[in-house]
């Protein structure tokens, strides 16, 4: 029995690797984030680009090798690459976005794509039991070439300025420059030693580029080449991919060459029975040697591909692809998915010790600073039924409490118009909500017994407003709170004061304390500092005292002492505690490994 897996023993594992710690990892306006592959002339890396308004894409950067970038024939040949792939739009094409040079290095920047090479996909599909032979596979095997010459074919009749065809060959086709997302889309890659009228570069007669095993006869023999050895090409992929085995590749260039030339190509449904006698007849038609014999055009080849699907009991799709992508790749598929978004959400700064990601504030804010509207301060826990809530538990009797006082009214306001009967119980409820919410929070912003803070009131359940009516429609409105320096007035001792008169719905419970708080440390003495929370291999969830603060990585102000983080790996519980001690203004380093 063939061992399946030694024939795709050249297929690369394409996850993402760390950079080195002496590569660089700027180029230009690009940050590079991880390295893809590596190539005889350049490394592809995956990297993003940074914008105004914190705005971030992912992209896939080709640069030539340092030592290379001195070489003209070789710049000229990327330089070739990159006007000629800037040319071609169309959806079965990887989309060349941005061509430079930065730091003496020539890079090209290419749409980012997350998905596996059509070798790996053979391999998965070769490796499954039963998968091979089904009748599903061939027709997304076929649906795969007939996209892929769909894009060959749009880069075969490109056009100078002129309109004069610019003759356009690929020259390297096979399944490691064939691409499938994981959402299903097929993509060419690489047009690097395509073939191009007013090329800068000229290929040397007899000189071969590409890969030998996919190279149609003409190629190898050192003979023009025009269209038709893509086809070939594509002819060898739909028949290893129907197969699962190797067409002409032998141990050595010069046998594979030797295949080339002279084997009888044996028809698809001879190795793996059960094939459609049309699909044999496509794949055979690919691959005919004479020329005149062989199908005319990438075009031609998608148009009996479709042909073949059209006579099927079911279409398949596009989702019918991605589909097979999800079942095969799962999990590489979440892990590269994860790399991305965890390289966009940090910076290359991770490497000295800051990740610049915005703070999440530990505590609320002090006294006299004003909540911006874009993060109101997180309202109490209410218990449950027949529970009471410990910030607001009765005072004793004889105790000093806090003194809330309510901003005057104008001198004429309007009472609004009593809700509809069938309402008011709903409008209540809201009203409610909304005081208790506000309530907390003010009390969460709470200072020593000696400094006391005015709190704008929400108005009472038997007078809605339009906050508390849009908070029983599910828009959820902040209540407003406004945070006043101490006045004399509020320190007085509670005994002093005159009995209070307000009404009942708007009179505040007064928060227990049996003995009077120590006094805090000045801010100036006791400044907050920052910890930045890393992981390796994956992302988790970064919580403090059960508060949920974030996803790795992230940056977070604490107060100066020690704390506790609990770090949740891909959100599971219960996690890992990391004990950090924070000084005041300065910035520690958590890195943690994780794994799935």
């Amino acid at each position: 029995m063939r061992d399946v897996s030694a024939e795709w023993s050249d297929v690369l594992d394409d996850t993402p690797e760390r950079l080195e710690a002496n590569e660089a990892d700027r180029l230009g306006r690009y940050v590079l984030c991880r390295r893809l592959a590596d190539g005889g002339m350049g490394t592809v890396y995956l990297a993003k680009a940074e914008g105004p308004g914190g705005f971030e894409r992912a992209f896939a950067i080709k640069r030539i090798h340092p030592h290379l970038a001195r070489r003209k024939d070789l710049v000229e040949m990327f330089l070739d690459e990159a006007r000629l792939s800037a040319r071609i739009h169309h959806p079965n094409v990887c989309s060349t976005i941005d061509f430079g040079e930065a730091d003496g290095a020539w890079f090209l920047a290419m749409e980012y794509l997350l998905g596996e090479s059509l070798a790996s996909v053979v391999r998965a599909v070769a490796t499954a039991p039963g998968m091979l032979a089904s009748a599903r596979w061939r027709a997304l095997a076929a649906r795969v070439i007939a996209e892929a010459a769909e894009g060959l074919h749009a880069a075969h009749e490109l056009t100078d300025e002129r309109g004069s065809p610019l003759g356009v060959v690929h020259r390297d086709v096979s399944p490691q420059n064939l691409f499938v997302t994981y959402d299903g889309a097929v993509k060419v890659l690489d047009f690097g030693v395509a073939r191009a009228e007013g090329r800068i570069h000229q290929t040397r007669a007899g000189a071969l580029k590409g890969k030998v095993s996919y190279m149609a006869p003409e190629q190898v023999s050192g003979r023009p080449v025009d269209r038709r050895a893509d086809v070939f090409a594509l002819g060898v992929c739909l028949w290893e991919a129907l197969t699962g085995r190797r067409l002409f590749r032998r141990e050595t260039d010069v046998e594979t060459i030797q295949q080339v030339g002279s084997l009888e190509v044996p028809a698809p449904s001879s190795i793996v029975p059960g094939i459609e006698p049309a699909l044999d007849a496509c794949v055979l038609r690919a691959l005919a040697r004479d020329l005149d014999a062989r199908t005319p055009s990438a075009r031609a080849l998608a148009a009996e591909l479709e042909a073949y699907l059209h006579g099927r009991a079911t279409a398949t799709t596009r989702a019918d692809l991605a589909a097979l992508m999800s079942e095969r790749f799962a999990a590489r598929r979440a892990g590269k998915q994860e790399i991305v978004r965890t390289e966009l959400a940090g910076t290359s700064d991770e490497r000295s010790g800051i990740v610049p990601v915005p703070a999440v504030p530990i505590g609320g804010a002090r006294l006299g600073e004003v909540t911006p509207s874009f993060a109101p301060p997180p309202p109490a826990r209410i218990g449950r039924a027949g529970e009471a809530t410990p910030s607001f538990a009765p005072p004793r009797p004889g105790e000093q409490t806090p003194t809330v006082t309510a901003p005057p009214e104008p001198a004429e306001v309007r009472a609004p118009s009593p809700a509809p009967r069938r309402w008011r119980p709903v409008v209540a409820l809201g009203s409610a909500v909304a005081l208790v919410v506000a309530l907390g929070a003010a009390f969460a912003l709470a200072t020593p017994a000696r400094e006391r803070a005015a709190v704008v009131l929400p108005p009472a359940a038997d007078a809605p407003s339009r906050e508390a009516s849009a908070s029983v429609a599910g828009t959820d409105p902040s209540p407003a709170i406004d945070v006043a320096p101490p006045r004399a007035a509020d320190v007085a001792p509670a005994a002093e004061e005159p009995a209070s008169t307000e009404p009942a719905s708007s009179r505040v419970a007064r928060r227990r304390r049996a003995d009077p708080p120590p006094e805090r440390e000045p801010a100036s003495e006791a400044a907050p500092g920052r910890v930045n929370v890393v992981t390796r291999g994956g992302w988790a969830d970064v919580y403090l005292g059960g508060r949920l603060l974030g996803r790795t990585p992230r940056s977070v102000e604490l107060p100066a002492g020690e704390h506790v983080l609990t770090l949740r790996p891909f959100g599971r519980a219960p996690g890992r505690d990391v004990r950090v001690r924070v000084e005041p203004g300065g910035v520690e380093r958590v890195v943690e490994e994780v794994s799935e």
